[in-house]
């Protein structure tokens, strides 16, 4: 997004962390069946996506619970603003936290705060191999990333060449989003022919499409794992586009920005996401846990392939 629209998803954010801070309700421990189990929840950054998560928690009845407020801290790479907010929340007596994590390196965190009794549910973001998560809530990126890949392979009748904007290498959830693509496309003639990291930005989006541009002018498709490196992409077309008609523009996240290019014509397709039903339900799932209530290990809040029939719909977050 442009520097304008994250500080506007910044200010929000902290709004509602502070309004929500206000929903809570009594002080006592979660353990004794009786009283309000305190959750709290901490996201990685502030964007628009993780905005509308923010805001359909922001939404949901919390009666039953003593709500902490959301937290959005540092900007989606640095881990240690994260760190220190799980530090945060434990001191402030949370029974259970909600978190989107950075990467592995937030996990000696997790660990210290799971052996002070703290229930954690993931939400977005696994951490593959960690034990220590009550529960997973959120997308199943490679399954979304093979739905992907599979529009793909049908577009382009199984031959041809694919450039690739990956996210962040390394974070989990991003390499599976390229991976699962990648085993899609198994046992097809495409040919990835280059590959370039954006951090899911868009603007180093503008620049990796640049040198797509100058590198692979004659691809067929072009898949970006993240939505607003694609928004980037379409600016850098408008500005020179030495592609040849028809190339196929699919991206990752159904970003509202990316269901208006849709509809008009400057992006093929992306994989939608839920992150209002994901935020909801990872709050839920995370009061169940306090509890001591039953609740499902990995919860998966689904994706759709979002093309020009569908695209309407995505206007805005579901």
């Amino acid at each position: 997004m442009k520097q304008a629209k994250w500080l506007a998803a910044g200010v929000l954010v902290g709004s509602l962390a502070l309004s929500m801070t206000a929903c809570g309700g009594g002080s006592s421990a979660a353990t004794d069946g009786q009283s309000k189990p305190k959750v709290g929840v901490i996201l990685k950054t502030t964007n628009a996506y993780f905005n509308a998560m923010s805001e359909g928690i922001a939404a949901m009845p919390k009666d039953d619970i003593e709500f902490l407020g959301v937290d959005a801290p540092g900007n989606g790479v640095d881990a240690q603003p994260q760190i220190t907010a799980i530090e945060g929340m434990v001191t402030r007596g949370a029974d259970a936290i909600v978190v989107a994590p950075i990467g592995p390196q937030v996990q000696p965190a997790l660990d210290r705060a799971v052996s002070q009794g703290v229930k954690i549910v993931l939400v977005n973001d696994d951490l593959g191999g960690w034990k220590g998560a009550s529960s997973y809530v959120g997308t199943d990126n490679y399954a979304g990333a093979s739905q992907a890949g599979k529009y793909l392979a049908e577009q382009l009748k199984n031959k041809g060449t694919l450039a690739i904007m990956s996210g962040i290498p390394g974070v989990p959830a991003l390499d599976a989003r390229v991976n699962g693509v990648l085993d899609a496309l198994k046992g097809t003639d495409i040919k990835v022919v280059n590959t370039l990291a954006t951090e899911c930005d868009q603007t180093k989006g503008v620049n990796v499409m640049q040198a797509f541009a100058a590198s692979n002018p004659d691809v067929d498709a072009i898949y970006s794992a993240c939505g607003p490196p694609v928004l980037g992409a379409i600016e850098a077309r408008k500005k020179s586009d030495p592609f040849k008609p028809g190339l196929l523009l699919v991206g990752f996240d159904a970003l509202p920005d990316e269901a208006n290019a849709i509809l008009a014509g400057t992006e093929t397709a992306s994989i939608a996401q839920f992150p209002k039903k994901m935020g909801t339900t990872a709050v839920t799932t995370a009061a169940a846990a306090a509890r001591g209530d039953k609740f499902e290990p990995r919860i998966d809040t689904g994706t759709e392939v979002v093309t020009k029939d569908t695209a309407q719909k995505f206007t805005t977050f579901q």
